[in-house]
């Protein structure tokens, strides 16, 4: 006698991915990233950001509708499918030049998953992040901007070269076995001339002797115009006192003042998402206002 059947059960249905929950995803991951590459684990912090660009940039689809279902995370068309999208979004285009620096990102991170021997260096992963935290910032995802190439942590530290997929293990850029007694060796020559030129001389007047010449102390960043007074995250206004319309950059500096978006009346709110920069000797601020974004200096701004 065959056993009844037991009756069908339907799945559960399956939550919805929120565009908050996908950014927090983003900023972790491109902070993992960047502390892979401090520690020289180069192809894992391309993992990491290949992995924080993706749901950063589907957060930002999602969020005006663009994409009606998020892509599967283990699909490899994934980033360039987004990158197809945003390149053809009218509102907010993504450049094209930074469009293809990260197609050549993700060429390279399908290369590393399908196990072939990749050789990356430390200014590649780096150039990749500087290009990504400034797309990822665009589109909604606040994150920290690198500015300066990592210092490398000694090799021991390191992992061992990791095989993904069965295939060759990706090889790390090793610094030269010549370059640690070379830096000594300059090192101690600096010393050594330190001591020597620090040794009195009876034909050398002393420091406490000699006049003083003016004022060479570098002013801090912090008493610098347009610094002070603003965060990212706030909500500023145009200066009511602008007079004329302020130009909205396209990048920061008094030399890209013919380099405008659109110009913002006096009053006019603007969400400051990202900065100061210090170009001209003033701070300036990216901001996002009327669904573009673009860069103003501070001093044309003011919180009330």
């Amino acid at each position: 006698m065959t056993a009844p059947l037991a009756p069908h059960t339907p799945p559960p249905p399956t939550a919805p991915v929120l565009p908050s929950a996908l950014q927090a995803s983003s900023q972790q991951k491109f902070a993992l990233s960047q502390a892979r590459l401090r520690r020289g684990w180069l192809e894992l912090a391309l993992l990491s950001l290949h992995g924080s660009l993706a749901e950063g940039l589907d957060s930002y689809l999602l969020l005006y509708q663009q994409l009606a279902v998020p892509l599967a995370s283990d699909d490899p068309a994934r980033l360039p499918d987004v990158l197809n999208r945003l390149t053809q979004y009218p509102a907010l285009p993504l450049a094209a030049e930074d469009a293809e620096r990260l197609y050549l990102l993700d060429d390279v991170y399908t290369r590393l998953i399908h196990g072939e021997a990749v050789v990356l260096s430390v200014e590649s992963v780096f150039g990749w992040m500087q290009v990504a935290s400034r797309v990822l910032t665009r589109y909604g995802v606040v994150v920290a901007t690198p500015e300066n190439l990592p210092r490398i942590a000694p090799e021991a530290t390191r992992p061992a070269p990791h095989p993904v997929s069965g295939g060759a293990a990706v090889p790390l850029n090793a610094p030269p076995r010549w370059l640690v007694p070379t830096l000594l060796a300059a090192l101690m020559i600096l010393l050594a001339t330190g001591i020597l030129l620090s040794m009195p001389s009876s034909t050398t007047p002393s420091l406490s002797n000699r006049p003083t010449v003016g004022n060479t102390d570098t002013p801090s960043v912090a008493t610098l115009p347009g610094v002070g007074g603003l965060q990212a995250g706030q909500v500023a206004y145009i200066r009511a006192d602008a007079g004329n319309p302020v130009g909205l950059q396209r990048v920061p500096g008094a030399a890209a003042s013919t380099q405008v978006r659109l110009n913002l009346a006096p009053d006019t709110a603007v969400q400051v998402i990202a900065g100061p920069i210090i170009v001209d000797q003033q701070g300036w601020w990216q901001v996002r206002v009327f669904n573009q974004d673009g860069w103003l200096s501070g001093t044309a701004l003011e919180v009330r």
